[in-house]
């Protein structure tokens, strides 16, 4: 038996959110199939609750994801009922990593900064440039995004050492390119807690 591959005509939806946004890749399941999936998935794992009205019945011990946390329900919701926190469910252990991840990412912790570098590069050469990224009260951690506006240079070596960080370019192109290259680099506030 031979299963030809087809592109998923809807994406996968649990309680209301796209969870797999399957529209660019192959698949192999048929429209009934793929329905038998999406709701196997949205029985087994914790439902995405929208709103703090209970789109289905709760019983104790099962979990559910609300105010993109996820929550362990410690007191039977019925559905349409409503979600308390703190009062029909806690978050649990990972819903608190969670938070905390949450927290930090929307407080002051970590910081992006962008540096622009311009460049010309002659057909088949190399750009090397050197900096040392900093941000008062701040440690760089990485860099997290770089890119060139020319098609024809690409990097081809990343070195990021002690405080200085850097970058060589090639024109892979045929004649002289002139450009930019932007980088952008995340810190952290304060120390590292993992570098002794």
């Amino acid at each position: 038996m031979s299963i030809t591959a087809k592109k998923l005509q809807k994406p996968l939806i649990v309680n209301g959110q796209n969870i797999l946004p399957l529209t660019s890749m192959d698949q192999v399941l048929t429209d009934d199939e793929g329905s038998r999936l999406n709701e196997t998935i949205h029985q087994n794992l914790a439902p995405i609750e929208l709103t703090s009205t209970a789109t289905k019945a709760y019983a104790v011990g099962e979990f559910l994801v609300y105010d993109n946390l996820l929550y362990r329900v410690t007191s039977a919701i019925a559905l349409g009922g409503t979600i308390t926190p703190g009062t029909n469910c806690v978050t649990d252990k990972v819903g608190n990593e969670i938070k905390t991840i949450k927290d930090a990412l929307t407080s002051d912790m970590f910081k992006l900064k962008a540096y622009s570098f311009s460049y010309s590069i002659g057909a088949g050469a190399d750009f090397h440039t050197a900096f040392t990224p900093s941000e008062t009260g701040y440690y760089a951690i990485g860099i997290v995004r770089y890119s060139t506006n020319d098609a024809f240079v690409a990097p081809i070596s990343l070195n990021i050492g002690s405080g200085a960080y850097s970058i060589t370019l090639h024109n892979f192109g045929t004649g002289t390119r002139s450009a930019s290259l932007q980088v952008i680099v995340l810190f952290y506030k304060g120390t590292v807690p993992w570098i002794t």
